[in-house]
């Protein structure tokens, strides 16, 4: 269970965020986004690396409930709509951070954890990433790659 945020504008647009994208209501969503990017971008720069990095995770984490369902159709879709309309830093970005999280809480196969690490360098990422990266367990190699991202 997630730790208890407190009752502030941010944690309350996160919650509405993550509320309209669970009940399917992508215009609300939409509405939070533009307004948590207007306010917290400072240049035209900023606001499309905020968009594409929100996009991103919308995306990845459908893409993932779809493969999780065993809907495969729908998951690649989804990834080609993500290469489409995402920078391909961004989407790097975005996949590194979903594989340390799950690294983090159950360890990561070695062809993954090696891509982890591959993409840490790559996008040259701070200490506090690679310390936590560390972290992340190295398990036997996946003999399906069929749920690969």
């Amino acid at each position: 269970m997630a730790s208890e945020l407190p009752d502030i504008y941010e944690a309350r647009q996160g919650h509405a965020l993550r509320e309209a994208m669970e009940r399917g209501d992508t215009d609300e969503a939409r509405r939070i986004v533009r307004h948590v990017i207007a306010e917290a971008a400072l240049n035209d720069d900023e606001k499309e690396m905020f968009r594409d990095t929100l996009a991103a995770a919308f995306l990845f984490r459908e893409q993932m409930q779809a493969a999780k369902r065993g809907d495969q159709k729908t998951a690649d879709r989804i990834a080609e709509l993500m290469t489409a309309t995402v920078q391909p830093r961004i989407i790097t970005q975005t996949v590194a951070a979903g594989y340390l999280q799950a690294g983090l809480r159950e360890g990561l196969p070695a062809n993954r954890h090696d891509q982890l690490m591959a993409w840490i360098d790559e996008l040259n990422l701070g200490p506090e990433i690679r310390t936590a990266a560390a972290k992340v367990r190295r398990l036997p190699a996946e003999t399906d790659n069929s749920t690969q991202a």
